[in-house]
This record gives C-alpha cells, sequence and structure tokens, in this order.
C-alpha cells in the first residue's frame, strides 16, 4: 500500500484543489501580503483560510493556516458569548471585535507533515464548529 503523501507546507492552489474535493467552494486570492487567501463557505457561512509562514516563492507555500470569520450585527455582542464558547468549546478561538462583532478562528499548524485526511477532518470539525457558532451567537 502507497503511503498518503503528507503537507509540512502547502499553496494555495493546492488547498483550493483539496478543498474542491472535498466539495468545498473555494476561491483563491492573496492577501495584504500577497500570500495565499481561499474564501469558502459551510454551514451557510462565508469564511476565509489565511496563510502565515510562507516562503517567497511563487507559488509561495506556508506552514501554517488561519480559518476565520466575522459576523457583522447591527449592535454590539457581548463578550459573554465568546466567553462561554472558549469555555465550554474545543475547537475555534472566539472574540469580540472593536465594533462589538463576533469573530471565529481556527488555527492549523503544517510543521511535522499533516496527511490530506487530517486537513479535512479539520475543514469538518471547522465546518461543525462554524455551524455551532452562529447558532450560539443567534446568527441564524
Amino acid at each position: 500500500a502507497q503511503a498518503e503523501e503528507t503537507y509540512s507546507n502547502i499553496s494555495g492552489p493546492e488547498l483550493v484543489a483539496l478543498m474542491q474535493g472535498w466539495g468545498y467552494r473555494a476561491e483563491l486570492g492573496v492577501d495584504d501580503y500577497d500570500d495565499p487567501l481561499v474564501s469558502s463557505s459551510a454551514a451557510g457561512v462565508g469564511f476565509d483560510v489565511f496563510f502565515y509562514d510562507c516562503n517567497q516563492a511563487e507559488p509561495r507555500r506556508c506552514e501554517s493556516l488561519m480559518i476565520t470569520t466575522g459576523f457583522d450585527f447591527d449592535e454590539p455582542v457581548g463578550m459573554t458569548v465568546t466567553n462561554d464558547w472558549n469555555l465550554n468549546n474545543r475547537f475555534g478561538r472566539a472574540y469580540i471585535d472593536g465594533e462589538g462583532d463576533p469573530i471565529i478562528e481556527l488555527d492549523y499548524e503544517l510543521l511535522g507533515g499533516v496527511t490530506a485526511a487530517n486537513m479535512e477532518q479539520t475543514f469538518k470539525y471547522w465546518e461543525a464548529t462554524l455551524g455551532d457558532f452562529s447558532e450560539t451567537i443567534g446568527w441564524r
């Protein structure tokens, strides 16, 4: 049996191809630092994947990712909801931004090597987390 390829870093085009293979819409762009940025959605909510610790070659290969989304409410959301979330949930770090809107993030490190199956499972965790968080904050 062949061993599954491991990724200790990944390019934007590679992640887009993997995500599309897992059934996600995935659009490749670049962030303000010219690093890859992938936009997608899950659980009825848009999210972005930011790339960190990238080399300067093209395409840039990056060692870590942050999956994140923010919610824009008309009225500020109290910190109690995010504090309770962080206390009671294992996946996804939540906080309130300067405008009183909730943000949720999930960091993902590739250093040392991970398989595509591990990445897919992380995105499934993210999707479930995003759905639960959306419901918790009353977004739905």
